[in-house]
């Protein structure tokens, strides 16, 4: 791809990262849970135009930006884990299941 990469915001520290796969989680029980993951930025998402970026960013801006971020603070996301119903579909990512889910839970991530 030529060190071009297609993202939501204008910094890798604003993005939103989701799962394709389902995952399996095993509780204390023994008991076996489908989930899938996604990861929600804290960073305030700057709103550029795809004119406003070019002008205003180099060619590896994604790279420079997170480098500096990351150097001058922690960036943190927050965990979402998303647990599946029973029959919902867990082989084919692009289909989501028949409900949006029975229950999500939180945790921070950074």
């Amino acid at each position: 791809m030529g060190g071009q990469r297609a993202v939501d915001g204008t910094s890798y520290a604003e993005d939103r990262y989701n799962s394709l796969n389902s995952f399996i989680f095993t509780n204390a029980q023994g008991q076996d849970q489908l989930v899938r993951w996604f990861f929600v930025p804290e960073a305030k998402v700057e709103e550029l135009s795809a004119d406003q970026l070019k002008k205003a960013r180099g060619a590896n801006f994604l790279d420079v930006d997170i480098t500096q971020r990351v150097q001058s603070e922690p960036q943190h996301w927050n965990l979402i884990v998303t647990v599946a119903n029973p029959g919902d579909p867990s082989h084919d990512p692009s289909k989501a299941g028949r409900t949006i889910a029975r229950r999500s839970t939180r945790a921070r991530w950074w």
